[in-house]
């Protein structure tokens, strides 16, 4: 697939923004500014930056706990607000309930992130059959991890979106790490995407710190489910190099592991391949970096100045009108 310079720079960018986000979180964590918990996923920008640049804007997105770098990616979103709701202010997309791990807004694609994982499985084959009933053209992308995908629910939706042909893209992080618990200690297969065919529907893996082989698998299997031919399993490998959680002291990784990773980060590796291309230079990055601080600074003004919400406001959405 031969993929547009400005579109490889558009990638760069989602990428890179999505880093400089988390880091961000991460800073103002340890000094004290958010209240909750943060759940980063250093190492795996690629993975959103790449599946969300195949996505149209009318798109329906399902992140993973690690939210904040698939927020930074959905086209629609509004960092303001994303920030907002990392603070528990009342401007957050969810008037301050939702924290880090509650985010979502209908009206940007954002599918309502669940406490519990695996629960969100099925709530976007749902979301799926609906656009496929009204006919609008919409596709559900599907994001988990390791765990979510060895639970009934995984085993349930996939038969189900295959069954109904869906349009619903199911996309497994492979960090190598299941909360505190290494892959090797909890999943019986070498390959999460083998299960689809046991589904009827197309597997795949890729390098998930390669940011044109997760746009290309995506790309391609948004392209059948709009088409009516149902959905696919993509799994992407990757590794998260912080902890579960911000503070996490990582116990039971073997030494060298990290830093095996990091030969490998993903941002680094593409804007090497981007500059070997004449396709970025200084300049460039400079320009992409201030545009990135911009948004981000002025993200955290409008969340620090926000209110927090009023006792009142508690009783709000608890009801439809």
């Amino acid at each position: 697939m031969a993929i547009s310079k400005g579109k490889l720079l558009s990638m760069y960018e989602l990428m890179l923004k999505a880093k400089r986000v988390e880091e961000k979180l991460s800073e103002l964590f340890k000094e004290g500014l958010l209240p909750g918990w943060v759940h980063t996923g250093h190492g795996q920008e690629a993975i959103p930056a790449g599946a969300c640049s195949a996505l149209q804007k009318t798109d329906f997105l399902q992140p993973t706990h690690r939210g904040a770098i698939w927020f930074s990616c959905k086209e629609g979103v509004e960092l303001k607000r994303i920030m907002a709701e990392f603070y528990c202010k009342k401007t957050g997309y969810n008037g301050g309930r939702g924290a880090s791990f509650h985010i979502g807004d209908i009206g940007a694609g954002l599918i309502v992130m669940q406490g519990i994982l695996g629960a969100a499985l099925p709530l976007c084959a749902g979301m799926a059959y609906a656009f496929k009933v009204k006919r609008t053209g919409q596709i559900v992308l599907c994001a988990f991890g390791e765990g979510p995908a060895c639970e009934g629910t995984f085993h349930e939706t996939l038969n189900l979106a295959s069954l109904w042909k869906l349009p619903i893209v199911f996309l497994c992080e492979s960090n190598q790490w299941l909360e505190l618990t290494p892959r090797s200690l909890h999943l019986s297969v070498e390959r999460i995407c083998d299960r689809a065919s046991s589904y009827g529907m197309p597997g795949e893996a890729v390098d998930g710190n390669d940011i044109v082989q997760v746009y290309e698998a995506v790309d391609k299997a948004v392209k059948r489910a709009r088409d009516g031919m149902g959905p696919s399993l993509i799994e992407c490998f990757t590794y998260r190099m912080g902890g579960h959680y911000e503070g996490d002291p990582c116990l039971g990784r073997r030494d060298g592991e990290v830093e095996e990773w990091k030969k490998k980060d993903p941002v680094e590796r593409f804007e090497k391949e981007l500059f070997k291309k004449k396709i970025l230079n200084k300049n460039v990055v400079t320009e992409i970096e201030q545009r990135i601080k911009k948004e981000i600074d002025d993200a955290i003004s409008f969340a620090s100045e926000s209110p927090f919400p009023e006792p009142q406001d508690l009783y709000e959405g608890v009801y439809a009108d």
